[in-house]
């Protein structure tokens, strides 16, 4: 892992955004604001297709729909997505994660662990946020 290589850059040729903008991306694709409707759907139908679940939706009751992408590379972990808190309640969720892995790299018990401990914390702002717009 490099910190100084490209997927760490802040420089304008690299594809990058923040919790606020992605957050604005997923609401903005839930309202239909970017393209029409069906497109829309199409795309909140991929993402509530997630088959990695043990970060937002980690501690969410069985059968809460969540409409997230998830994202890991050393020492990023990453989800950001819509719970489908109620019938007319919808919530955006963005957390965006970085994490010294140099500090565990070579010890799979040290890294395994540091990965479980960020994603019950994702999982807790999930939690946390279903319970408010519940």
């Amino acid at each position: 892992m490099r910190r100084d290589g490209f997927s760490y850059s802040l420089g304008e040729d690299n594809n990058v955004g923040t919790p606020r903008e992605l957050t604005q991306l997923l609401a903005m694709i839930f309202k239909a604001e970017i393209l029409d409707r069906d497109a829309c759907d199409q795309m909140l139908e991929i993402l509530l297709k997630q088959q990695l679940n043990d970060r937002l939706p980690r501690f969410l009751p069985a059968g809460t729909p969540v409409a997230h992408k998830t994202g890991t590379f050393s020492g990023v972990r990453n989800d950001a997505g819509i719970i489908y808190a109620g019938e007319n309640s919808h919530v955006v969720v963005t957390v965006l994660s970085t994490w010294d892995h140099s500090a565990c790299r070579g010890d799979p018990v040290a890294e395994w662990a540091r990965a479980i401990e960020l994603d019950t914390a994702i999982g807790q702002i999930g939690l946390a946020a279903y319970q408010a717009f519940c």
